[in-house]
């Protein structure tokens, strides 16, 4: 059912949207209500093949750790020592998992280190973190390593993306009937060599033509521009009841 799907993104989304205009009260103006219009309402085209995408997912799991962050360090002295190791060790969980969702979670979590070393967080709390973060995240680099005999932390997806995007021979979107010598490497190599090769390849042409690539990611930019934001799901839909429920539960 494509309403429920929208149903919880939607929530995920306005929920985040919520939670900055919630955080930046204080700092009221134009500009801010500007933002989070656009923010709110800002189109997105991988936001209409009405389907749970995982950006919106990884977006609200962030902010709720970062709310949880903000919360712990206003209880500091409130709490037992016991509760507090709990708490930021769970902290650090939160975190592997919005990275299991996005592997950009990893530079959020580098982050946020960064932030509550700042704000003098004791050395045992961001220890404990870090543990949180281990915990969670270890299972999977684990199973990755067993199924593909290599060092994995989230998936093999990223070089490849970049190398068929950046590809002189492609037009930037993932269409690999444009790119014979990918198609070719593919059926030689395992998903993680291809990973490492496509990387490779990837680094090979931002490094040695710069200018084209920069001009590849704007293109691409324009390219995947639409307006069919949340209004997108009525393209799904021949059920009208489906519809209403969609746009009231949304």
């Amino acid at each position: 059912q494509f309403w429920v799907v929208w149903m919880l993104q939607a929530l995920m989304f306005v929920g985040v949207v919520a939670w900055i205009a919630h955080r930046t009260r204080a700092h009221a103006s134009w500009q801010r209500n500007v933002f989070l219009g656009v923010l709110l309402f800002h189109p997105d085209i991988v936001q209409a093949n009405a389907m749970l995408m995982t950006d919106t997912l990884f977006m609200a799991m962030v902010f709720a750790v970062c709310e949880a962050c903000i919360w712990l360090l206003s209880q500091k002295g409130q709490r037992s020592s016991r509760w507090m190791v709990v708490a930021w060790t769970l902290i650090g969980g939160g975190f592997a998992l919005a990275n299991l969702i996005r592997p950009t979670g990893l530079p959020f979590f580098l982050l946020a280190l960064a932030a509550l070393t700042y704000l003098r967080l004791s050395w045992k709390h961001l220890a404990l973190i870090v543990g949180g973060f281990i915990l969670v995240q270890t299972p999977w680099v684990v199973r990755n390593y067993r199924v593909y005999d290599h060092f994995l932390l989230n998936s093999a997806v990223g070089g490849i993306n970049l190398w068929v995007g950046l590809h002189p021979d492609g037009d930037g979107r993932y269409d690999l009937s444009r790119l014979p010598d990918v198609q070719e490497q593919m059926k030689k190599l395992t998903t993680a060599d291809m990973e490492l090769y496509s990387a490779e390849q990837a680094r090979l042409l931002l490094t040695q033509h710069p200018i084209q690539s920069g001009i590849r990611f704007v293109q691409k930019g324009f390219g995947l521009f639409s307006l069919a934001k949340t209004s997108g799901y009525w393209f799904h839909y021949a059920n009208r009841l489906d519809q209403g429920i969609t746009a009231l539960l949304s």
